[in-house]
């Protein structure tokens, strides 16, 4: 039994040495798709001087910081303020000007805040990866209010 499992252990670590991804700093995971011109991200990843009939896109995505997963609360700084925005799908993204380079980004909600905590927005924005603090942990408002939530956001220095 002992062998079994160590040769089904080295078998997967092999298969995943052989992903071409498998070493890359942010990486899409799981099964990825072409982004066709339809999709919500498009025109978002064109705006932001991406080609968007080169992008896959996945509904989940790794750095070092850990995985990430469609429907996670992220943040992440920009210009010396916190935002927070819940992740509607992942996207490795070729530039424009650039063509050998690869961006991974987050499509993400920006969410908004309110008197008693933070709410859903409408905004949709994309986020490089290796900008995320990473996921944090979400409570829906118990005080009645169905579209605010309470968030922890761990100290960092």
């Amino acid at each position: 039994m002992e062998v079994a499992l160590v040769t089904r252990n080295a078998e997967d670590m092999m298969t995943h040495f052989q992903d071409a991804d498998a070493f890359q700093p942010q990486r899409l995971i799981g099964r990825q798709a072409a982004v066709h011109m339809g999709d919500i991200g498009a025109n978002l990843i064109q705006l932001a001087g991406y080609k968007p009939e080169a992008a896959f896109k996945a509904m989940d995505a790794a750095s070092f910081g850990g995985e990430l997963r469609t429907g996670d609360v992220l943040t992440w700084l920009a210009r010396g303020t916190r935002h927070l925005g819940k992740a509607v799908g992942f996207y490795a993204l070729i530039p424009m000007a650039v063509p050998w380079g690869r961006t991974v980004a987050a499509l993400v909600e920006e969410c908004v805040v309110r008197t008693h905590g933070w709410a859903w927005g409408c905004r949709l924005t994309l986020v490089a990866l290796d900008k995320m603090e990473g996921a944090v942990m979400y409570l829906p408002d118990t005080e009645g209010n169905s579209d605010t939530f309470k968030v922890y956001i761990p100290h960092r220095t």
